[in-house]
């Protein structure tokens, strides 16, 4: 009886310990964080999508993913990287969203930054979590952000090139980012920049006025960049000859950040105008 107990015992346990590794995911959380970064390094992206999250897959579509991918690449190239131990996180919120037993995963890559033609290493953490019995990367919090916010890099290393500045393409790919995400305070500030060179100079306004509309005032730089919108704001109305609103935008910038030396300078030069 009590031989008949302990095979019991054994085989219970037996069972237990098969349906945990039946349970397992086929592979690490390394081995899928290596398969999407490889793919990501040869464009292979349908790989690299189908390797996110379902949740991370109801945010952001095949289509605009790739398209988040090429801007990326007009940026910045992934030349190789490294990934840290797998680390177990119990809670992680994401995407306004509480995940459990989750894996996080230190990765450090080496970029090469295209517009600055240089080197340098990023860090990030990649969580994952289990789904269908395999292990799916959680992807990207504020998807529309990061896609708007490539487009304006991109638009910016038109007007920052040495030579043939192109201001028409900037103000394209500008727009572009605007209509991904309409409260990207950067993309208005930017694209109140590039319509100045074009002499745009009434949407010039309006953009500068749209990028105070939403900067973030909680921001601990709030001050010193409104004080550079205002600045801004009142090179546009010197351009435009109305140098009584010039004034009051460059006073109102240095009310904001009496160390704003352009404003200083500006002032100054509107003296007795």
């Amino acid at each position: 009886m009590i031989i008949s107990k302990k095979i019991t015992a054994i085989l219970v346990s037996f069972l237990i310990m098969i349906s945990m590794v039946g349970c397992a995911p086929k592979e690490s959380a390394t081995e899928v964080a290596k398969k999407y970064l490889d793919s990501i390094k040869i464009k292979d992206y349908e790989v690299a999508y189908n390797l996110l999250s379902k949740d991370s897959k109801e945010s952001v579509s095949l289509e605009k993913f790739e398209e988040y991918q090429d801007t990326l690449f007009k940026l910045q190239t992934l030349k190789d990287y490294k990934l840290g131990e797998e680390n177990k996180v119990e809670k992680y919120k994401y995407s306004n969203k509480e995940y459990t037993n989750l894996v996080k995963i230190k990765e450090t890559d080496t970029i090469k930054y295209i517009t600055e033609n240089k080197e340098d290493t990023a860090n990030f953490d990649r969580y994952f979590i289990i789904e269908d019995n395999e292990y799916k990367l959680l992807w990207h919090k504020d998807f529309k952000r990061a896609l708007s916010s490539n487009y304006v890099k991109i638009a910016r290393s038109e007007t920052e090139k040495d030579e043939d500045k192109d201001y028409n393409k900037a103000a394209i790919d500008i727009k572009k980012a605007i209509e991904i995400d309409d409260k990207n305070p950067l993309a208005y500030y930017t694209q109140s920049y590039i319509y100045i060179e074009l002499q745009r100079y009434d949407e010039a306004l309006k953009s500068i006025d749209k990028y105070l509309e939403y900067l973030d005032k909680n921001n601990e730089a709030y001050k010193i960049d409104a004080s550079d919108a205002y600045n801004l704001r009142g090179v546009i109305f010197m351009s435009k000859s109305e140098f009584n609103k010039a004034r009051e935008s460059y006073n109102k910038a240095l009310e904001l950040n009496p160390d704003n030396e352009y404003a200083k300078t500006n002032l100054n030069d509107i003296k007795g105008l």
